[in-house]
């Protein structure tokens, strides 16, 4: 897609494009909360996966299918090669090499947990 300045509804991208969402815009406090489980707030990458029956869309390494009424209330920023954050597989691989995204420390506490059932 080329380079847009403004934001733009996520129903303009096609299958397999990335964006930044910028807002939503959305009044029903049922659908927010439903954004908010999946991780859709402003600044957050979002990729489209599929488009029809439904859009299937993925933030970080969940996906998630929305109708097009919903999609139409996430505003987006489409990405510039460039400036997108490194796939989840380098992301992953950098987990596992740091010790997970939760710290070096927290592997073996939450092995401990396992084996006796408290710390």
């Amino acid at each position: 897609m080329e380079n847009i300045k403004e934001e733009i509804p996520l129903t303009y991208l096609k299958s397999n494009e990335r964006a930044k969402i910028v807002k939503l815009d959305e009044k029903d406090v049922k659908v927010l909360r439903k954004f908010a489980v999946f991780g859709v707030f402003p600044g957050v990458y979002i990729d489209v996966l599929q488009r029809y029956p439904s859009f299937l869309l993925q933030i970080g390494f969940t996906q998630f299918a929305v109708d097009k009424e919903i999609a139409d209330a996430i505003y987006i920023r489409p990405a510039i090669e460039e400036n997108t954050p490194e796939s989840t597989e380098v992301t992953s691989q950098h987990h596992m090499r740091t010790g997970g995204r939760f710290g070096r420390g927290f592997g073996r506490w939450w092995s401990r947990i396992g084996r006796r059932g408290k710390v």
